[in-house]
């Protein structure tokens, strides 16, 4: 045997051993074999204390971050003095719209009648020709439509803007699932959704 092989040999059981020890001071599963789901080895204690609440869907440190952010930074918009949002129009209109916004008694009260009319224009649109002479108008004015249409940065070319239109995506997340058990419940659980 050469040196080198020895020198890497002892250096892998090193860094096993490391491994080992990192894993018996963290609270590892034990009953589960780090070679056979390093993941469920090293998780488990965490896995199982931990819960997702039912308004998320994932917990963890970058989560928990935003959350904090979130909350410091709603708690500066509503602490922030009338004064210095009339100094800035923009500042102004935006202080103007979070607390809108944050009225939840008046958006429950309305429910979805603000929404009526628009729905309403919507529901008319009875045939393509209908739907192709009002979608630019629907579009001009951030109504939902089934192709998108933004402005970014021009793949060909960095220093140029492109528009770029996209095309509505599936209900179902792979066409592959259409016609199948699976793809009719999901799209019957779909529709009596929107029913409702």
């Amino acid at each position: 045997m050469s040196k080198r092989w020895i020198s890497r040999a002892l250096s892998l059981a090193l860094v096993v051993a490391m491994a080992l020890a990192t894993f018996a001071v963290a609270g590892g599963n034990e009953a589960v074999r780090l070679q056979d789901d390093l993941y469920e080895a090293v998780n488990a204690e965490w896995l199982a204390a931990t819960e997702i609440p039912a308004h998320k869907v994932m917990v963890g440190g970058f989560m928990d971050l935003q959350d904090e952010v979130i909350e410091l930074l709603m708690a500066d918009f509503a602490a922030m003095p009338e004064e210095t949002a009339a100094q800035f129009e923009a500042l102004s209109e935006f202080q103007r719209l979070y607390a809108m916004t944050a009225d939840y008694d008046t958006r429950n009260a309305q429910g979805a009648e603000p929404l009526a009319p628009y729905l309403a224009e919507i529901d008319a649109l009875d045939t393509l020709a209908a739907l192709n002479a009002a979608l630019p108008g629907l579009i001009l004015r951030g109504m939902p439509s089934p192709v998108y249409a933004g402005m970014d940065v021009d793949m060909g070319n960095a220093q140029y803007y492109a528009l770029y239109a996209v095309a509505p995506s599936l209900i179902l997340p792979d066409v592959s699932l259409y016609g199948t058990p699976t793809g009719d419940f999901v799209l019957d659980i779909y529709g009596q959704i929107l029913r409702a």
